[in-house]
């Protein structure tokens, strides 16, 4: 016989399903399978430089490795390599500057203000220049971070690590993204075909009884412009080699 509470229970077992799709949704997601690449290109370059250069060699290499891992993201394999390499190259330099002239404040400000105003202007290259912007101010901030340096030498030193840590990963990157190709083509197609499925799901409660018209078009112009983003970035790995 049905209880009062049967609805009730209904609709949190409906929720619980809803939100137990959504976590393996993410968790078997590419941003997953990226993240802990990531991490684990972090984790390995790290003890390396750290068994042959000691700390104060790994923290520096260890910020090369952090501005070049922002820009890793899932991408086509012939064009991984340029995505990431503008932050390597900007931020190494930028790196050095501020240690150079730390000791002057007006200099550190000229640098600092002269280094934001560049990171600034690289999201002119739109959602791939958002990564590179974090990476250039995380170059100095870091940089301001560090124990000061009482030399040139030093300078050069911290620097070349910092370029070894970024270099290391760069190599990283790119073997990880040929190595996970397959991984990320399934994933990517995956969450394009989920982001179809909820427009489809959103027309289809526009039809129900007592529908707000309004308020739908809205949720569907929204789930549309997702799904373009979605296509757009599925369409760049998958259509590389069909």
């Amino acid at each position: 016989m049905a209880t009062p509470s049967s609805p009730q229970r209904s609709t949190l077992a409906d929720r619980l399903a809803a939100h137990t799709d959504h976590f393996l949704r993410v968790a078997l997601s590419q941003y997953v399978t990226n993240g802990l690449s990531v991490t684990l290109g972090l984790v390995v370059i790290m003890l390396l430089i750290f068994e042959s250069a000691g700390l104060a060699g790994a923290s520096s290499a260890a910020v090369g490795v952090l501005i070049t891992s922002l820009p890793d993201v899932p991408a086509p394999r012939r064009r991984k390599i340029m995505q990431m390499l503008p932050a390597p190259l900007l931020g190494t330099p930028l790196f050095m500057l501020v240690q150079l002239v730390r000791a002057d404040v007006l200099l550190l400000g000229v640098v600092i203000v002269a280094g934001t105003f560049l990171a600034v202007m690289v999201m002119a290259w739109g959602k791939r220049g958002g990564p590179l912007t974090f990476s250039l101010l995380f170059s100095m901030l870091f940089s301001m971070a560090a124990p000061p340096t009482g030399s040139l030498a030093q300078i050069l030193e911290h620097g070349g690590w910092f370029a070894l840590g970024a270099g290391l990963y760069l190599l990283w990157g790119v073997l990880t993204t040929h190595w996970l190709n397959t991984r990320f083509r399934t994933q990517l197609l995956a969450e394009c075909l989920h982001s179809f499925a909820q427009i489809l799901r959103i027309q289809a409660q526009r039809f129900a009884p007592h529908a707000d018209p309004q308020a739908l078009l809205a949720k569907m112009l929204e789930q549309q412009a997702t799904f373009a983003d979605h296509l757009q970035n599925t369409r760049d790995v998958v259509l590389e080699s069909p």
